[in-house]
């Protein structure tokens, strides 16, 4: 965080009042440097490819995510696993981003909409991504149009990653018997023995201008961490 050196003259102040000064002014440093924190140009969060937030604050028991046209504040539910996640439409940045975290938002999506528990997973355009975990052995990806708050994309999913305006991912299979004998995965009891999970996977695409999904065809298994846990405590 970068200092005004132009400071205004101002005449010297008796001891005992500046050291009051100097307290509050020390204090209210500290806060700003505890609840605020600017993310570096290009810095990524959630799924890669999806825009860099111009910064972050944390704000009580959630963080807001800052961008262009939007603030996406998001907070761990008190009710339900998962988060609960604010949409806000701002013209631009807000100045003090945790005034406005927790007041009434354009658009509130609950930790456990759409049968899962929810976590915000990064903003590309007009779209929201939400990484859900439904309390099975994998996770889904939902993407919100925040213009018309409708859902209009969800798959189980592993790897995603948006490149030109496509997103690509692997959708992940059912382990059943039939996938199991089509799909080989001459690792998957290597990879079970050292605590990892094999997963039996399609490559799969996405337009995001059209919302169009087209399957590859391309089968395989990939090596992955166990999902144990809510959604909530995994990062990308």
């Amino acid at each position: 965080m970068s200092i005004p050196t132009d400071f205004p003259l101002v005449p010297p102040r008796p001891m005992g009042i500046l050291l009051p000064m100097l307290k509050s002014t020390l204090i209210t440093l500290l806060l700003l440097l505890t609840f605020t924190h600017t993310v570096n140009a290009g810095e990524k969060f959630g799924v890669p490819g999806t825009e860099a937030p111009v910064s972050v604050a944390a704000c009580g028991e959630g963080n807001a995510y800052i961008y262009k046209k939007y603030m996406v504040y998001a907070r761990k539910s008190p009710s339900f696993e998962g988060q609960d996640i604010m949409i806000y439409e701002t013209d631009s940045p807000p100045a003090d981003p945790c005034s406005l975290a927790g007041s009434d938002p354009f658009y509130t999506i609950k930790a456990g909409e759409f049968q899962g528990a929810n976590t915000f997973a990064g903003l590309y355009g007009k779209y929201l991504l939400i990484d859900q975990w439904p309390g099975k052995e994998h996770k889904r990806l939902l993407i919100i149009d925040i213009s018309n708050k409708s859902l209009v994309f969800f798959d189980w999913y592993a790897e995603p990653v948006i490149k030109d305006g496509t997103l690509h991912y692997y959708r992940v299979l059912k382990a059943r018997k039939s996938v199991r004998e089509k799909i080989s995965c001459p690792d998957a009891g290597k990879w079970e023995k050292e605590g990892k999970t094999a997963l039996y996977v399609e490559k799969m695409s996405v337009d995001l201008a059209t919302m169009k999904k087209s399957a590859s065809g391309d089968f395989s298994c990939i090596e992955a961490e166990p999902i144990t846990k809510r959604a909530a405590e995994y990062t990308f």
